[in-house]
């Protein structure tokens, strides 16, 4: 059974609140939910949270909810957590951020782990100017879309002579998106080490499974949808088209 579980915490750093702030006229995380549940693979979506009052409200709009009380480094530490004793042959860590999740990409992160990679995550493309923002995390891959490293940085650096649209036509430098698949094993891994230096640094979890030495398949999606990392990205959000017709 495949089981998507949405980390949902109270004390967002650079957002606080950002998981009940409303979009649209709906709480973020409901969108994010609604995003799982309209995915052929998902057989179990869960909210999972720290905080009484964000499971009130994914309840009211029919969310199952588990509330995990304790400190947790990441999401997926969260995640693994609450599925310790849950019969599954993947788990989907789905990002609470991302209202606008295409649910055919998240087939596709399933796919890949069910094909034999125990760690799954997804690109978009990615454009010049978003690649110097640090709120957008970008990936590089090697020839066979395995991640070679991730980074808030503007990454690679270009010599003289290498241009941007040069080094996106070959398809390895891409957006990353906030989903990770994993197989339940890679899960409970990773939940076992603690954070290594690299994400310590860079303050991205799935740098500590690149560190653990654990292969990361990255799918390509055909666009990058909006994610709600700070306050401001709520206005971008609110403007496109999915929660226009929403909001009619």
């Amino acid at each position: 059974m495949t089981v998507i579980v949405i980390p949902a915490r109270a004390g967002s750093t650079r957002f606080p609140g950002k998981a009940t702030a409303p979009l649209g006229g709906r709480p973020i995380v409901q969108w994010t939910y609604e995003a799982a549940t309209r995915a052929h693979s998902a057989r179990r979506v869960v909210v999972a949270t720290d905080c009484d009052r964000i499971a009130e409200v994914c309840r009211s709009f029919g969310a199952e909810v588990v509330v995990s009380q304790g400190a947790y480094t990441t999401g997926t530490d969260r995640i693994a957590a609450v599925v310790a004793r849950w019969d599954t042959d993947c788990v989907v860590n789905l990002q609470g951020d991302e209202p606008f999740m295409d649910p055919d990409v998240i087939d596709r992160v399933v796919e890949a782990v069910r094909a034999g990679h125990p760690v799954a995550t997804a690109a978009g493309p990615l454009d010049e100017a978003c690649g110097r923002d640090p709120n957008q995390v970008t990936v590089l891959t090697d020839q066979s879309h395995r991640a070679l490293y991730f980074s808030r940085a503007d990454i690679p650096y270009r010599q003289s002579g290498v241009e941007f649209e040069e080094l996106r036509g070959t398809g390895r430098v891409g957006a990353h998106l906030g989903i990770y698949g994993f197989t339940p094993a890679a899960l409970a891994h990773i939940a076992a080490t603690p954070p290594g230096i690299l994400e310590r640094s860079e303050g991205l979890e799935q740098l500590r499974f690149l560190e653990l030495g654990l292969p990361i398949k990255v799918v390509r999606a055909p666009r990058t949808p909006v994610s709600i990392n700070v306050p401001a990205d709520l206005a971008a959000a609110e403007e496109t088209e999915v929660v226009r017709r929403r909001s009619c």
